[in-house]
């Protein structure tokens, strides 16, 4: 199962969340074995650190593994904290020319991720007050931007869109760690055995590599909310045409795109 996330996009800090679910696990690549300390030699001095002498060969994944029925080691990806970090609004005005639009779009921002490789993208589902809906995939680590408008039907000479332009910040703090076992090999044997299973975590513990990695994606969603359509009469009074919603007859009706 690939991680999920769910954003309630308010009018304001009390009435916004951001809920996390699932995981990203998979085996553990070449870039990630790089990114963990263990290329080169890194995992076999870490086996000697860990068992007291050097292996002749070591395997994260291969034919020890099956013949002795050990666990390959993999990647885990998982949510460590999710978090509403701000919300902003200003009022706006906006002329109901030809074709106006509602847009919602969701800005994708993340700390340096190179050398992790994500087996699965990741999901997003943003409502939105007006009741726009961002719902979308795309790959984890990926700087992106994401966008959904609802088309408004023009309106009369005069009239304008009131509403408050809202900016929410959202944090997501991601962990990736390994494991399963490593495979060893001493050709001459070693204490009795010449092939030995040992956990990726307390080889790294011995060696002196932690066994973790923190990401961050931050999320800017920028949203109309409480819009009203209103109109200026000859005489300069202002009246509501349309409230949350918009709906004021067909001719204001909304259209989703």
């Amino acid at each position: 199962m690939g991680i999920e996330l769910s954003i309630v996009a308010g009018q304001c800090y009390a009435s916004s969340s951001v809920n996390a679910h699932g995981a990203d696990r998979h085996p553990t690549s070449e870039s990630e074995v790089e990114l963990f300390g263990l290329g080169a030699d890194g995992l076999i001095d870490a086996v000697a650190e860990c068992l007291g002498r050097r292996p002749d060969r070591v395997q994260i994944d291969g034919l020890l593994h099956g013949t002795h029925g050990w666990t390959p080691v993999t990647t885990t990806l998982r949510v460590a904290s999710a978090s509403i970090t701000g919300v902003g609004s200003e009022p706006v005005e906006l002329p109901l020319g030809d074709g106006p639009r509602l847009t919602a779009t969701a800005a994708h921002l993340w700390s340096p991720n190179d050398g992790v490789v994500a087996a699965e993208q990741v999901g997003y589902d943003i409502e939105i007050p007006n009741g726009q809906r961002l719902i979308y995939r795309h790959a984890w680590g990926a700087d992106t931007i994401e966008s959904a408008s609802i088309e408004l039907a023009p309106g009369a000479a005069g009239d304008e869109l009131l509403a408050l332009r809202i900016d929410l910040g959202v944090r997501i703090v991601f962990d990736a760690y390994l494991s399963g076992d490593v495979a060893v090999l001493f050709r001459d044997g070693h204490e009795g055995h010449r092939v030995w299973g040992v956990d990726i975590g307390t080889i790294m513990a011995a060696g002196g590599l932690p066994n973790g990695k923190n990401f961050a994606e931050n999320i800017g969603v920028r949203y109309l909310a409480g819009a009203r359509v209103v109109h200026a009469g000859p005489g300069g009074q202002v009246s509501t045409v349309g409230g949350p919603g918009i709906r004021a007859g067909e001719d204001l009706a909304l259209i989703h795109a």
